[in-house]
């Protein structure tokens, strides 16, 4: 191979791939193996560059939310396997025979041992990154809502206690409104509820309503007492407070008529704001937000150490993969006994077509699969068992490995 490529200036770096003598079973259950392995060699590449792309993004989104609003180029550490990164550990690849122990176990058991292990890691992954995106989003929200204005902020720490009456026929109402009207939410709040037609007030309060019958509604109105000039206590408006565009004032209202003063409310668009007096208070909400902080920082932690550890793992496993499914169409290309050397081939960059060119050359010579010789640059569109299905057919058994994320 090394003669190959140096003919051809050095069109390529190549490596030794070293496989064992794995346990072969029948030819059947070799081609069997051969269809599945072409999904699951899919699989598992794909869950090792999720994993891979989680973990960049992971680091890269922690180091921007220090930065705050400044943007930072982020030098994203490599993840390796040992000492090696993913390139250099293809390229020293050597069978595992601790954790793939070929000489008891079939290709079948290993490869479905494999596949286990990537399902577990891609499950595992993405609940762990749902859950750390989950409690990053609440902090952003309650982050939002704290820096906001009055129609977002949490109204805890601009309503005193003494300021809020709640019984059984009154209720305290808080409203935002932007600066530039207050003069006019002050001359007509008391009064707001009077420009809603009958028909939506019987609504609002839960009356039937006959449109044919104008006057029995009103006077349904008046048996049930809600014919009430107004659904606010006079002079109850207080102003609690103010930012650089809305005011925030509360009022007291009639119970009974909550939903008649929100629509007046919407009508005018003055904003009701919900409260409680079991609001979180501003030490309460800064309490919990350096907690929810810190179960932040844990997950991230965990998480890229999860990713360092279970990257290594699902690599390698991707790699023992790729070494069975060479295996696997080796010998359904040559037959028994295995006779044969797997290299891996790294092309320099433009010298593609040159080192397929220069292998095709060599490696043509010898008998085909049809039993006869493949005119030169050929490629053969077929279905053949063992073969992964229809696709480019060269004169030597061909997979791809890529590493790029």
């Amino acid at each position: 191979m090394r003669t190959i490529t140096d003919e051809h200036g050095g069109s390529s770096k190549n490596y030794p791939f070293q496989i064992p003598p794995l346990k072969v079973g029948t030819i059947d259950s070799l081609m069997s193996l051969s269809d599945d392995l072409a999904k699951q060699d899919l699989f598992v590449e794909q869950t090792t560059k999720k994993i891979e792309r989680s973990y960049v993004d992971l680091y890269k989104s922690e180091a921007q939310s220090e930065a705050k609003d400044e943007k930072v180029e982020v030098q994203v550490p490599e993840l390796k396997v040992g000492d090696l990164n993913a390139v250099q550990f293809a390229q020293n690849f050597k069978w595992d025979p601790v954790r793939y122990p070929f000489k008891r176990a079939t290709m079948k058991a290993m490869t479905d041992m494999i596949v286990k292990d990537s399902v577990k890691a891609e499950n595992d992954l993405k609940n762990n990154v749902q859950a750390y995106n989950e409690l990053r989003a609440a902090i952003s929200a309650i982050e939002k809502r704290e820096n906001g204005n009055l129609l977002v902020k949490s109204l805890s720490p601009y309503v005193k206690q003494d300021q809020v009456l709640e019984t059984e026929h009154m209720a305290s109402v808080f409203i935002v409104l932007r600066k530039n009207r207050v003069d006019d939410f002050l001359a007509t709040y008391e009064s707001c509820d009077d420009s809603i037609d009958e028909k939506d007030k019987k609504r609002l309060l839960g009356i039937p309503f006959d449109d044919g019958k104008e006057a029995a509604a009103v006077e349904a109105l008046r048996k049930a007492d809600m014919m009430v000039t107004s659904s606010v206590v006079p002079r109850s408006a207080l102003k609690l407070t103010e930012d650089d565009e809305y005011a925030l004032f509360r009022v007291v209202i009639l119970r009974r008529n909550l939903n008649l003063f929100k629509f007046a409310c919407r009508e005018r668009r003055w904003v009701v704001r919900d409260y409680s007096p079991e609001d979180k208070s501003a030490s309460a909400l800064k309490e919990e937000l350096k907690t929810m902080k810190a179960q932040k920082q844990q997950k991230w932690n965990f998480l890229m150490t999860w990713c360092q550890t279970n990257y290594g793992s699902i690599l390698s496993g991707w790699l023992h993969l790729k070494a069975i499914r060479t295996y696997i169409e080796s010998i359904l290309r040559y037959g028994l006994p295995a006779n044969f050397t797997a290299i891996l081939v790294q092309p320099k960059k433009g010298a593609e077509k040159k080192l397929r060119n220069a292998l095709h050359a060599e490696f043509s010579k010898s008998t085909s699969l049809f039993g006869g010789k493949q005119d030169k640059d050929a490629t053969v569109e077929a279905d053949i068992a063992g073969l992964g299905g229809v696709g480019d057919f060269y004169p030597y058994v061909y997979l791809t490995l890529d590493l790029d994320a």
